[in-house]
């Protein structure tokens, strides 16, 4: 790892505290609004085996069905006054297409293309019904990589890397495209492409997360939440959660080799702006 990034790990309790009160204050708020949400992702996992953060951890997931999450960006402007909103709604800098909700008193700046302040910070994802048939399924992911190409280029949400000359020429080819898509234009294609109601499918996915095709889910996976100890206090959590965690990471009690153990996160700059 690039010392510059690596010398950030000493603030990752620091983050980790202000990123846990942010889930605090938003889930005080979700439970007052009567929203339901579960953890997820590596949160999830966290709780489970180490009753709190990963310790490498860097932010917080939780996923709210699409109907309630739809509820939720209606009334942002409620939050309250410790957190804030960043989604394609309200920032149009944003490289990312779901909520993102930060501790207002924070400025942790990713070493994106294009460097962006994601803050110590909830991830909030839509939870989508999806499509039962493999053909579907497999024009569907086709279609959602095209956009997350997309966004990445439009808002200049990637680390620099070196690449291939395909990949080159391919990256070129998005950025003609999107000089004549609209922001608002691409973002409003990914959350329409996803959304499409499909009541009696026995599947549920997190369509805009990392895992990608491991992140469907048999619908019953996300029913009546459980709770859940994560630091201080309990949260809801997945009605099956040990099914959910190992259709996502397989044997999830095995700790990583420590060369694994880093969230791929590069940050360039963390600070608390109101200590």
């Amino acid at each position: 790892m690039n010392a510059i990034y690596k010398k950030h790990e000493a603030h990752i309790q620091t983050i980790q505290k202000f990123a846990f009160e942010a889930l605090c204050s938003l889930v005080d708020f979700l439970d007052e609004k009567n929203i339901p949400y579960y953890l997820m992702g590596g949160t999830l996992l966290g709780a489970i085996r180490h009753r709190g953060f990963i310790p490498w951890d860097d932010d917080i997931d939780i996923a709210i069905p699409r109907d309630a999450y739809n509820r939720l960006l209606k009334i942002l402007d409620q939050l309250p006054r410790n957190i804030r909103a960043a989604h394609p709604n309200v920032d149009e800098k944003t490289p990312y297409p779901f909520l993102v909700i930060s501790h207002a008193s924070t400025r942790l700046i990713f070493d994106y293309a294009r460097p962006y302040d994601k803050g110590a910070c909830v991830d909030v994802f839509p939870l989508d019904a999806f499509p039962e048939k493999e053909s579907e399924q497999n024009a569907l992911w086709k279609k959602v990589k095209l956009m997350r190409s997309l966004i990445m280029n439009k808002q200049q949400g990637f680390y620099k890397r070196k690449t291939s000359f395909m990949h080159s020429i391919k990256f070129k080819a998005i950025s003609f495209l999107n000089f004549f898509l609209p922001r608002k234009i691409i973002f409003k294609c990914y959350d329409s492409l996803v959304s499409s109601p499909q009541k009696d499918t026995k599947f549920i996915a997190n369509v805009y997360g990392r895992y990608q095709k491991k992140e469907v889910f048999p619908k019953h996976i996300f029913q009546d939440p459980s709770t859940i100890f994560f630091e201080s206090r309990y949260f809801k959590a997945p009605t099956h959660t040990e099914e959910y965690l190992t259709l996502i990471y397989g044997d999830f009690m095995k700790i990583p080799p420590v060369e694994k153990r880093y969230s791929g996160h590069r940050i360039q700059h963390f600070e608390i702006i109101h200590p």
